[in-house]
């Protein structure tokens, strides 16, 4: 069960004291916040320690703000500050893709007034829209690769799989008591493993209708229930 906020905060100051970590008790409440907020597949105390042990590891004689949300990403695989992240990203972007400034400096601002303005919470949708061969695909590899550094946090469905009830399952999971129920999702899986990401639905339209309710509510809430009822 997870402790209140309270109690971790109190918890890590004991720590702190123990081993003599020089954190001051508002970056101790920050540490507890962002761990509660960010690091979703562990509960606190335990989140917020892994965090606390990341820092404790860098040895340093004065940790700031910074430093407390590297290690949330680290430990959460999220991440928090977009802003930095964004930095470069039409100049990377206008590299690998010749021609269209335009269409990238429309990608950059849809980003940035999503992630960084706004601080949305929800995932920022795109509609990418042309006929087969235009780079729509690439294109979408290539933010991953700018953004995360790799394409690890790029996954891709051909939606034109999955025209009928059935197939659903294989994204969201089949549901309890089905054969095939304990493995998840391909989608649902893939979401859990990786908190930030680019997930691309390539030839959407193509997809059975009754797959739009639960994209729907990813797309609003940025969360998507499987067939076993886990968010």
């Amino acid at each position: 069960n997870e402790l209140p906020d309270t109690e971790t905060t109190t918890i890590l100051k004991n720590l702190r004291e123990k081993d003599s970590v020089p954190l001051k008790d508002d970056q101790i409440k920050l540490i507890v916040k962002y761990s509660k907020d960010y690091i979703t597949n562990i509960v606190l105390p335990s989140s917020a320690i892994k965090v606390y042990n990341t820092l404790r590891a860098m040895e340093k004689k004065d940790y700031s703000k910074e430093d407390i949300i590297k290690a949330i990403e680290k430990e959460g695989g999220v991440v928090i500050d977009w802003k930095d992240r964004l930095a470069g990203f039409e100049e990377k972007m206008n590299k690998l893709i010749i021609g269209q400034k335009d269409a990238i400096k429309k990608i950059y601002d849809t980003l940035f007034d999503k992630l960084v303005t706004y601080k949305e919470r929800a995932p920022v949708v795109m509609c990418f829209m042309g006929p087969t061969g235009v780079g729509k695909t690439q294109t979408s590899q290539y933010i991953a690769e700018v953004l995360f550094g790799n394409q690890e946090h790029f996954v891709l469905f051909n939606m034109a799989q999955y025209h009928d009830e059935a197939s659903i399952n294989t994204l969201i999971g089949s549901p309890p008591g089905y054969v095939g129920s304990q493995r998840g999702g391909a989608l649902t899986n893939w979401l859990r493993d990786h908190k930030s990401g680019i997930v691309t639905f390539d030839e959407i339209e193509k997809a059975h209708p009754g797959f739009y309710k639960p994209l729907l509510r990813l797309f609003n809430d940025g969360k998507i229930e499987d067939a076993s009822g886990k968010i």
